[in-house]
């Protein structure tokens, strides 16, 4: 199955807010965060935001990878 802009996507499974777990960096409110999302532990990274919206890019991430970004071996920047 493939993605086509011109069909409607699928109702989201929850409309429940989402809450962080963890935040590794705040400025005014969460920016770098992990949050569980269904199954899945996501690492949320602020890169935008409009007058009533942030917008996030989403991550599923493991164990390993969030030892190394608290400990400072993995690191996020933007392009």
């Amino acid at each position: 199955m493939t993605w086509q802009p011109d069909h409607e996507g699928f109702p989201p499974w929850s409309d429940d807010p989402l809450v962080p777990q963890e935040v590794l960096y705040s400025f005014d409110g969460p920016v770098v965060f992990v949050a569980q999302v269904g199954l899945s532990r996501t690492l949320f990274v602020k890169f935008d935001e409009g007058d009533e919206n942030s917008f996030f890019h989403a991550s599923q991430i493991d164990d390993d990878h969030l030892l190394a970004l608290r400990a400072g071996k993995l690191s996020l920047r933007e392009r």
